[in-house]
């Protein structure tokens, strides 16, 4: 596949969490280092479907012309796993190498001392991601979690995802937990920042395609962190804040 697209470091937290990466009960939501979606100029390769459960992707992409917010880097990256009846577990991991200096953390410490007092990563510094992600359908309930490590010069976060889907008739009870916490931030900010979401959801299924869904978030800062749902969009709180809301809506696949 060529052009713009979801890296395979981002697969195990959207895959591997029953919200997904999109509204109120999306893991994202805790993450304060940079970890974009896509990745601009790739070129990624798919394992065939007939491995007997074994399948991965790997991806590269070009750094020239990457100036845009979501992916400014050079890219390297790839993601193997294993299904097997209800079984489902993968790792992936990627490195990119940053064209233009960039203020990693932006997205939860903005504010007075906004971002982290300029841009600490200079050009040329690298990002390296790992993930680990799993579910497990038990029929009653289907688990599902990941952890995942962003470093990035001094910085370190780590994110933690668990969550479950349990069917009731023709819909769903979705619920639970994230937690995102970076390390080794400059001064003036505090040494380490902390946040942690818990949430809780319901999908009713009024056919195959469409369905009707209710979320319910609330997100607890701790120490400068300064994330409001969903996530980096939802503006600021004060440091060590709470954010909390609701959603609804309708889901139509096409």
């Amino acid at each position: 596949r060529l052009g713009r697209d979801y890296t395979p470091t981002f697969w195990n937290m959207t895959i591997f969490d029953a919200f997904g990466t999109v509204g109120l009960g999306s893991s994202l939501n805790t993450r304060q280092l940079y970890n974009g979606t896509r990745q601009d100029n790739s070129i990624g390769y798919f394992l065939p479907t007939n491995l007997g459960g074994i399948y991965g992707q790997a991806m590269v992409g070009a750094g020239e012309g990457g100036t845009s917010a979501d992916r400014p880097a050079r890219y390297i990256g790839g993601r193997v796993g294993f299904a097997a009846g209800p079984f489902d577990v993968a790792f992936a991991a990627s490195q990119e190498r940053f064209s233009t200096a960039f203020a990693p953390g932006s997205v939860g410490l903005t504010g007075a001392n906004a971002p982290l007092g300029g841009a600490v990563a200079a050009a040329g510094s690298t990002q390296k991601t790992y993930n680990l992600g799993g579910s497990f359908d038990l029929g009653v309930v289907k688990l599902m979690g990941y952890y995942n490590r962003d470093t990035l010069n001094n910085l370190k976060e780590d994110m933690f995802s668990f969550s479950a889907v349990a069917p009731l008739g023709q819909g769903e009870i979705h619920a639970g937990y994230d937690m995102g916490k970076l390390k080794g931030l400059p001064a003036p900010f505090a040494s380490s920042t902390k946040a942690d979401q818990f949430k809780l959801g319901y999908v009713y299924n009024l056919s195959k395609r469409t369905a009707v869904y209710t979320n319910v978030s609330r997100l607890d800062n701790k120490g400068d962190t300064r994330l409001t749902l969903p996530g980096s969009n939802g503006g600021q709180t004060t440091g060590g804040g709470k954010s909390q809301g609701a959603e609804f809506g309708v889901r139509h696949f096409f």
